[in-house]
């Protein structure tokens, strides 16, 4: 009878500690030799239940994430950094980007009717007729805002501002990518049926004189705190500054407003996505790059699944690389395309991947390569991977690129005894599900 119990106790034990052993995980039949899962929970190395830590680190300074409850974490430096801002568990890493909106924690605001702007803002009504009130300054889900009303009868069609950077602060010129991004909150009334509310980005002549602009609208935001971001690639060959702007533009007069908008948290950096938060109190501040080596015998896999987001296209941007050069990357001339590199030559291009999730299985041999992304069919060719891999890392071994950002939901790892079949590399070219 006790051997009949050891048995009967045992069996869910080990079927729950061999996860990794499941026809899931499994690459034309062999299982992998180490998984890092920070989207599951769970990470394996070597045949054994291991600490993400023990696969890979990040080198970098302290910064800021979106925790479980949707508040502003900060990590500490050279600690990983678990963020749930896509609604699930991922292990962020970026490179160096900076907040050159000078006061993103409301330094200098007070309320009243007007009250008192936040030192560097604009908050004005070129519109008569309208009343601005600041009804608070707080910090809400750990994220430093300011709640400011609107409300009159509209007489003309200029705008109410809400600029948290002035005019002609930021140099910019014409091919720069900037990003302005800002938590966003209707806390009080409606949006106003007519004109536009939005946030966005100006383009200004060196006389400070607007030449061009683009916003995304706010009308679908309300009472939650919801990060809202625009991108814009500086167009015209005059320009000379860029400004981030939050208003509203009245198109009608006569129209009764009254609305109070919550502005959290914004960031305006040089950058084609919006990279965590950068608290600032008087200075633009810049978060040093991360550099993200992964486990010591990692350059023995020989074929691997990558499986997460790249929320901004980088021409060039590593995504696996060695000391030798990168094996996963984007492509130069087409920073949308994502390919199996290792050598002087690339296989496998699939343009149009970036930004946005990416699911890529690849392996070698030395007869050849092959790579699937995103469950498309495979694409391989005879050349042989010549890159060293004694050091391997998430990103370029010496550190992610300026303005990148990699949200890992799990890698894998495989030591294969010949390069992954096409239809084993099309099945593991997945996004990761629960």
């Amino acid at each position: 009878m006790l051997g009949t119990g050891l048995r009967l106790t045992e069996a869910p034990i080990l079927s729950r500690a061999s996860w990794w052993l499941t026809a899931r995980h499994r690459l034309d039949g062999i299982a992998p030799a180490a998984i890092l899962s920070p989207a599951s929970g769970r990470s394996m190395l070597d045949g054994k239940p291991a600490a993400d830590a023990a696969l890979i680190s990040r080198q970098g300074g302290a910064k800021y994430v979106i925790g479980k409850d949707g508040a502003l974490v900060q990590i500490a430096a050279n600690t990983l950094a678990y963020d749930y801002s896509s609604g699930r568990r991922r292990l962020r890493f970026e490179g160096a980007a900076t907040n050159s909106i000078r006061n993103s924690t409301m330094v200098g605001a007070g309320a009243g009717t007007p009250g008192s702007a936040p030192t560097n803002w604009s908050l004005v009504a070129s519109a008569s007729g309208l009343t601005r009130s600041i009804v608070g300054v707080g910090s809400m889900l750990g994220k430093p805002y300011i709640d400011v009303r609107w409300r009159g009868t509209i007489a003309g069609t200029a705008s109410a501002q809400m600029d948290p950077e002035s005019s002609m602060q930021l140099a910019g010129v014409q091919g720069q990518t900037w990003t302005h991004a800002a938590d966003i909150a209707l806390v009080a009334g409606a949006w106003p049926t007519t004109g536009n509310v939005y946030i966005g980005i100006t383009e200004r002549s060196s006389a400070g004189s607007v030449i061009a602009g683009g916003n995304a609208s706010l009308r679908g935001i309300g009472s939650a705190l919801t990060r809202i971001s625009h991108s814009r690639t500086l167009a015209n060959a005059s320009t000379a500054y860029v400004q981030p702007v939050i208003r509203f533009d009245p198109s009608a007069d006569g129209e009764v407003v009254d609305f109070t908008v919550r502005i959290a948290a914004p960031q305006m950096e040089m950058s084609a996505a919006a990279s965590s938060y950068i608290p600032t109190s008087g200075a633009a501040v810049t978060r040093p790059a991360d550099v993200a080596p992964l486990w010591s015998g990692a350059g023995q896999a020989t074929a691997w699944a990558w499986r997460g987001s790249v929320p901004a296209p980088i021409a060039g941007q590593t995504l696996l690389g060695a000391n030798g050069g990168p094996y996963l990357n984007a492509g130069v001339n087409d920073p949308t395309a994502v390919r199996l590199q290792g050598t002087g030559s690339v296989t496998g291009d699939r343009a149009g991947t970036l930004p946005g999730p990416v699911a890529a299985c690849f392996g070698w041999d030395a007869a050849g390569r092959r790579i699937a992304i995103n469950t498309q069919a495979a694409i391989g060719d005879a050349v042989a991977p010549t890159y060293a891999r004694a050091i391997m890392a998430l990103g370029a071994v010496a550190g992610l690129a300026a303005g990148q950002i990699l949200d890992i939901d799990e890698l894998v790892a495989w030591r294969l005894p010949d390069r992954p079949s096409a239809a084993g590399c099309q099945a593991q070219a997945r996004a990761w599900s629960a």
